[in-house]
């Protein structure tokens, strides 16, 4: 069994225990927080059983059905949580203002009120620590739900307790009233969870991973720019498609390694990210015209260019990349040729200030027609 699901069962057994001991002494002492209390650790039971089914159909590989993997369910098993603990709070909150305007009930506070309390708060502590941690690791999005779950827990339990405190020394509309705090703040934590879970079902995703997939993206070596980027989350995973701006002069292997890097980056970014990057020519953008202007002028007053037949300009956080492609007589020799080339580069360098890559390559100029 691998951690995940070890770790789930496990919780799903604290949460029998919690359950069973709270149950027990809430009839015992007719406590509305503990018997609360006891109808959310119920819940609690359900969502860790829920979280363990999760965790262990997430853990499929992906196949003709689901291609993109099982682990949405993740977040299927998050939103029924949600529901369940909903649900539950509408009932605590109907009995304990039931109790507190309609009728009066007898509520016993005895050491084992408190013991009980205390014994949820250091179960609680102790999954959720293991929850977290292993979610942490893992970046499963079932244990997070489930760790976040049972930290507001302890707080609910800090609350019975403290009505259990006021009931003793006689307020024992405390008891109510600890129960409608409980109820509330499990509602608001339930819709927070909620929330994310239904983002993800519907392919909601925050503007925070599209920049930082496009960032990313734009921090590699010869990318221009990256844009149509579009995510998607299941579970743990992060689904990336996007387009990045090369030098159209690039060979295609040179490409490929500029996409590979991308991928790389992204995934350095989101966690686990499957990316898929397609390239496009990027040409000269209409900014950098003048400069594209400059650069011609320069190379075509070298006696040994014929002409300068393009010129492809575009920006990146290294500086700005210059593809030339130029024309020279078809009768030099290969030194001659590298010379020549070596003179363009310079005369762009002095042409255009600041950070520059070039990339020059030559052509023979087509040889004059023959007189008739």
């Amino acid at each position: 069994m691998d951690r995940k699901r070890r770790v789930a069962l496990t919780s799903v057994a604290a949460a029998v225990l919690l359950t069973g001991t709270k149950l027990g002494v809430g009839l015992w002492t007719g406590s509305l927080g503990l018997l609360s209390e006891a109808a959310h650790s119920a819940l609690d039971l359900l969502a860790a059983g829920l979280t363990w089914w999760a965790v262990s159909v997430s853990a499929r590989p992906a196949d003709g059905d689901h291609p993109y993997g099982h682990e949405k369910i993740e977040n299927f098993s998050a939103l029924l949580e949600t529901l369940l603990l909903l649900v539950t709070c509408a009932w605590i909150l109907y009995e304990a203002v039931f109790r507190l305007f309609f009728r009066a009930a007898e509520v016993e506070v005895n050491a084992w009120s408190f013991a009980v309390i205390l014994l949820a708060i250091a179960v609680d502590f102790s999954r959720s620590r293991a929850l977290s941690r292993v979610a942490r690791e893992t970046r499963s999005r079932a244990l997070e739900a489930d760790a976040l779950h049972f930290s507001s827990d302890i707080l609910s339990s800090l609350v019975v307790l403290g009505g259990l405190v006021l009931t003793r020394f006689g307020y024992p509309e405390a008891d109510a009233l600890a129960a409608v705090g409980v109820s509330l703040f499990v509602a608001w934590i339930s819709v927070r969870l909620g929330k994310k879970a239904v983002d993800a079902l519907t392919d909601r995703v925050s503007e925070d991973h599209v920049r930082a997939a496009a960032s990313a993206a734009e921090s590699v070596s010869g990318v221009a720019r990256a844009y149509d980027v579009r995510v998607r989350e299941a579970g743990a995973r992060h689904f990336v498609d996007l387009k990045v701006g090369l030098d159209p002069s690039l060979p295609l292997e040179e490409v490929h390694g500029v996409t590979e890097e991308v991928e790389r980056a992204i995934q350095a970014r989101l966690s686990r990210a499957d990316v898929l990057v397609h390239a496009e020519p990027q040409g000269t953008p209409a900014p950098l015209e003048e400069e594209r202007r400059r650069i011609q002028e320069a190379v075509e007053a070298l006696p040994a260019v014929s002409s300068c037949s393009a010129v492809e300009l575009f920006r990146s956080p290294q500086g700005l990349h210059v593809a030339i492609t130029v024309r020279m007589p078809g009768d030099l020799s290969f030194a001659e040729v590298h010379t020549a080339a070596d003179e363009v580069e310079r005369r762009v360098r002095e042409a255009i200030p600041g950070p520059l890559s070039i990339a020059v390559h030559a052509e023979p100029a087509p040889s004059a027609s023959p007189p008739r």
